[in-house]
Order: C-alpha cells, then structure tokens, then sequence
C-alpha cells in the first residue's frame, strides 16, 4: 500500500511552531525506516558514482528451457505393439513402461535433471513447468492381430518439481489421456545456481501388463523468473 500524506506533511512556509515540526519529522523519518530496506532499495542502488543505475535496474531475471522430457534411455516401445507387427493406424508409443528401471512397477518418485540454472540471485524464484503427455487406454486401441490387453487398469501420474533437492511442487494425480498442462511453485532462494529436477509418479501396477506404456511425454517447458532483492 502506498503511503498517504498526513495533515503535517513538511511543507514550506506552515511550520510555525516546534512541536508541531518535532511530530512531522518524526513521520517522514519513521516513513523511511519501516519502508525502505534492502527489499525495494537494494545495496549501491543508489550510487553517486553512477547515477544511471537506478534507472536501468531490473527486478529479476528468467530462463526459458525447453525438451524437458525424460532421458530416451529410459523409455521403451509398448509391447502390444512390438515390431514388426505395428498397428496399422501408427498406435506404436514410446513411452514409460512398469518394468523400466525408472518406473520399477509405480508408486515412487522418479526425477530427471530438467535445467541447470546460473547466476541465481537471493530474492524469489517462480517455477512453471509445461508439460504435453500422453496416457493410454487401452479399449480406444485396434488391434490387426485381434490380441491385446483384455483388462483396463486405471493409469494416472502426477507430477513434482524439486529445486537444488528440495521438493517445492507436487501435483495431483492426472487421469486424461492426451494434455497440456502447466504446474508453477514460487518460494525463496539463495544466492547461487540452482538444480531444476522433474519427478514423476503414476499409481502403483495392479492389472497391467510389465510391457503397457502408461506414460509418454510429448514435450515440456521450464520458465524460471527470479526476482531479486
């Protein structure tokens, strides 16, 4: 909230007695020292030797990272689907399976190195992280060979955000097939540069074949803006 001027705002010519001038002052001076600190008027931001920094200060700095998917070393092809007998309508998937080192039949946190960020200065740091993905079902599927899963397990993920092995951001479980989906976390940070890691977690393995893809990721984006001090 923006200050408001009292009735004894120092003004030329209307101080006309020393108490009345004691209390003015003492308005303007607490003014100061309870709203200017190094929050909004930072070290050197005023400067006698450079008078133009104050101008050409900004309150932060960003990042933009894009492909922030998992290592392809990590996902495989969907069995139902095994070459050379494709699906005729192109359903091969690439894609996260329970057997994968990774997944280790669900129902664990699994996290990936998304960006490396330098430079970060003490102040705020807001995290969103896009994300475009894929979850099968199985019964929307046409099989040329007439074989396939005969049963449908609930699949679902949900997504963390963890920032120099700290855990800022942890999602609710997701259900849809295809979507696109932003998670944003603002918290503090340190000097320094800082680690940005995806986790992700999808429901323990209950009906499904070791071999089902239950997650492809499509595409991700990590926007970082830090605000300093």
């Amino acid at each position: 909230m923006s200050y408001t001027w009292s009735a004894k705002t120092l003004q030329n010519g209307n101080i006309v007695q020393s108490r009345e001038f004691d209390v003015a002052l003492d308005n303007y001076a607490d003014t100061f020292n309870g709203g200017i600190d190094r929050e909004n008027l930072p070290v050197n931001f005023v400067n006698l030797r450079d008078n133009t920094k104050a101008a050409t200060y900004n309150s932060g700095k960003h990042w933009i990272v894009g492909n922030c998917v998992p290592p392809a070393e990590l996902l495989a092809g969907d069995g139902a689907f095994a070459s050379p007998g494709y699906n005729p309508r192109g359903n091969f998937i690439l894609g996260f399976r329970y057997d994968s080192n990774a997944i280790n039949g669900g129902g664990g946190v699994y996290y990936w190195k998304a960006a490396q960020l330098t430079g970060v200065e003490e102040g705020m740091m807001t995290l969103t992280y896009t994300q475009s993905s894929y979850v099968p079902k199985y019964w929307t599927y046409f099989y040329a060979s007439g074989v396939g899963p005969d049963t449908v397990a609930k699949k679902a993920f949900k997504i963390y955000i963890r920032y120099n092995n700290v855990v800022v951001f942890e999602g609710d479980y997701e259900y849809h097939m295809w979507m696109t989906r932003s998670h944003t976390a603002t918290f503090p940070v340190p000097t320094g540069d800082g680690l940005v890691e995806i986790g992700v977690e999808v429901l323990p393995q209950r009906q499904d074949s070791d071999q089902q893809v239950i997650l492809s990721f499509v595409g991700g984006q990590i926007h970082a803006f830090n605000r300093r001090r």
